[in-house]
């Protein structure tokens, strides 16, 4: 990471165009409408002013969590922030990605701008065709899902892979902030309704893409979210390079 990037990592968090774009991007379809939302439209400048002041003098606290459950596929319990939270992590996600996107394999596809669940579908057809045409009957799929992956999360694992990248502290209290605040919830596991859960997950999880891709050499592999599927040979001992 240039220096520059990790001097000023808390100033582009704060930066007047950035804060005014994570909260316009919280204003985004039905969500405006929401009481705290109004509320909070009705006087945006002051209120974001005093956020990014409460950021800068480390007064700021989290408002806690809303919780409640989903069926998209299968039941999901949220945890969602509040309003004014959701601001601040839209801001710091503006920022952390940039730094931790270039960091990621190119065959990570959840929760990243520009990908998705079809073009990993269209990767892993691709791959398929590939290791079928190279190695024939020999090869074959491995599947991997983590159970409750995101409520299983190790929060303090995920607070010493973050320092690796970021070295600006003030940064870094404020996200160990956030991610502690989850400590009302369990002792493990990100909260869904997080923004920040989304990166945190693929920061977490890069460590095994790299274990996978470049101790194991495997060439055909692919992550989604907690799911990965890698493509190998039928023999353990010809890993595919």
């Amino acid at each position: 990471m240039p220096k520059n990037i990790e001097q000023d990592l808390f100033s582009k968090i704060i930066d007047d165009v950035n804060f005014y774009k994570a909260y316009k991007q919280t204003q985004k379809g039905k969500s405006k409408y929401k009481p705290d939302a109004m509320k909070f439209a009705l006087n945006e400048t002051y209120n974001l002013a005093n956020l990014k002041q409460s950021l800068i003098d480390e007064t700021y606290k989290f408002g806690g969590y809303d919780t409640f459950i989903v069926f998209e596929p299968k039941q999901r319990i949220i945890n969602a922030p509040q309003y004014r939270d959701k601001v601040i992590q839209i801001a710091i996600n503006n920022v952390l990605k940039e730094i931790y996107y270039p960091c990621l394999i190119f065959d990570t596809y959840a929760c990243i701008d520009n990908k998705g669940t079809h073009k990993c579908v269209d990767k892993i057809q691709r791959f398929m065709r590939n290791a079928k045409w190279k190695y024939g009957d020999d090869a074959y799929i491995i599947k991997i899902d983590i159970k409750k992956f995101f409520y299983t999360i190790d929060r303090d694992v995920l607070k010493k892979i973050l320092p690796k990248k970021i070295k600006c502290k003030k940064t870094l209290r404020l996200l160990f902030k956030i991610i502690d605040s989850a400590d009302v919830i369990d002792l493990f596991g990100m909260p869904l309704g997080n923004t920040i859960s989304q990166i945190c997950a693929n920061i977490y999880m890069n460590e095994v893409d790299q274990y996978c891709k470049r101790s194991m050499g495997l060439k055909y592999y692919v992550r989604y979210a907690d799911d990965s599927a890698p493509r190998r040979r039928r023999y353990a001992t010809e890993q595919v390079a």
